[in-house]
């Protein structure tokens, strides 16, 4: 059913609509030049350009060997400092010098170009070795070294004596992580 008092007055149905839009917002070249403008234009721009450069270095980082090795050894001397940290505290000696002999080994080994696990105490006298960490880093890894190996037959049950070992093995692993060598 067609309702004919609509179809009698058309001009009530595009009454809204007007003829003439009038005046509207033009942005003109003072808008344009603005520096809010350009920034705001230009953030797709650099959002992309910055995605871009971030993917492009991640996927470098992953394809080389030797960052990726360094990035692996690097994140076992951080979880093992902290396991050491604990196991200190807690005064457990025999996780703690496993975990010393465990961080350090594969260090020494690298640098005197060894396998990881093929370090004994006649490697310690090996001259890149020397040259990596000097005479008195060196006697100080002869004597963690040492007393880990004593550590098996008579544990050391005081935390304040493994707490301060643990700088000490900061520092030796700063210094062999450090080395170019290997």
């Amino acid at each position: 059913v067609i309702d004919r008092d609509y179809l009698k007055c058309p001009e009530e149905d595009i009454r809204h609509i007007k003829p003439a839009l009038g005046s509207l917002g033009v942005a003109g070249p003072e808008r344009m030049l603005s520096p809010g403008f350009l920034a705001l234009a230009l953030l797709p721009l650099g959002l992309a350009l910055g995605a871009k450069g971030w993917r492009w270095r991640r996927e470098r980082a992953e394809l080389d060997p030797v960052r990726r090795e360094r990035s692996r050894r690097e994140s076992l001397v951080s979880q093992g400092m902290r396991g050491l940290e604990a196991a200190s505290e807690a005064g457990n000696s025999d996780e703690f010098f496993s975990l010393v002999v465990k961080l350090l080994d594969p260090q020494v080994a690298r640098v005197i170009g060894a396998p990881p696990g093929a370090v004994t105490d006649d490697m310690f006298d090996h001259p890149a070795l020397r040259a990596a960490l000097g005479d008195t880093l060196l006697a100080d890894l002869r004597a963690i070294h040492q007393s880990a190996l004593e550590a098996r037959y008579a544990p050391i049950r005081s935390a304040r004596i493994l707490v301060g070992f643990v700088p000490r093995v900061r520092k030796l692993l700063e210094a062999l992580t450090s080395s170019n060598a290997g």
